[in-house]
């Protein structure tokens, strides 16, 4: 099976598109993101390669950005 046809099945809206057309574009998002979350913090450590310190900051500041737009209530929220 091709990827088109593979990404036909599940690709909401492009079901009449995506077999014709030239170019297509997949984005993918991350529905569980949160500030605390152990994937969020590995990425900032050991990607970013953030210190301590500023790993803390970056966080309270994600945080607050989660909380002020309600982020935080549940994973449908997220995406």
């Amino acid at each position: 099976m091709k990827l088109r046809e593979k990404l036909r099945e599940v690709a909401w809206g492009a079901q009449g598109q995506l077999t014709t057309a030239s170019h297509f574009v997949v984005i993918l998002a991350r529905t569980n993101l949160r500030y605390d979350s152990d994937y969020f913090i590995n990425h900032l450590r050991n990607v970013q390669k953030m210190p301590e310190d500023i790993i803390k900051g970056f966080s309270e500041r994600y945080r607050d950005f989660q909380q002020e737009f309600s982020f935080i209530r549940g994973q449908a929220c997220y995406f």
